[in-house]
């Protein structure tokens, strides 16, 4: 049974107690996300408010773990140390700028923040572009698959490319 994928946290209640949550993340959560690049994963996610000036927060988060995507080559798991600290800021409804990408809306009295999408995307964000085991840790058919295809791919080159690339 799939975890709840959601990262509540009470603005105003953290703000005033000082404390720090931590939550951890396991492949329940990652599994429970409307997402398929991570197929799960073991994270620690602690967070702290802080009111900056009458409705406005700061919400910072330390993001620390591992987390396993598909090798772009094998497609099987390939795991990845994750390390991140991460800072948005939290505006009542309305009045957030529109050109901060750290930036959050929150209704409400005692407003609630979700965290698990910007969470997952500091995750995926930290994260190489081209996600490939190390060299010689795919399977063992992968290089003979991965080099077929890269002479397939030279073989369609006209003369013209194939004198471009060279």
């Amino acid at each position: 049974m799939p975890s709840d994928p959601h990262i509540q946290i009470d603005l105003a209640a953290m703000a005033k107690s000082g404390s720090t949550a931590s939550y951890t993340l396991d492949d329940a959560f990652f599994g429970a996300l409307d997402q398929e690049e991570l197929t799960g994963g073991q994270i620690v996610v602690e967070a702290s408010v802080r009111q900056k000036y009458g409705e406005v927060y700061e919400v910072r988060c330390h993001i620390e773990g591992e987390v396993r995507t598909p090798c772009d080559r094998c497609l099987e798991d390939v795991t990845y140390p994750v390390s991140i600290d991460e800072t948005l800021k939290v505006f009542p409804e309305g009045e957030a700028p529109a050109d901060d990408d750290m930036a959050r809306e929150c209704a409400g009295r005692n407003p609630m923040l979700d965290l698990a999408w910007d969470v997952y995307e500091a995750i995926i964000l930290s994260l190489p572009m081209q996600r490939v085991h190390n060299d010689g840790d795919c399977g063992d058919s992968v290089p003979d698959i991965y080099l077929r295809e890269s002479d397939d791919e030279a073989d369609d080159l006209t003369d013209d490319e194939a004198d471009d690339e060279a």
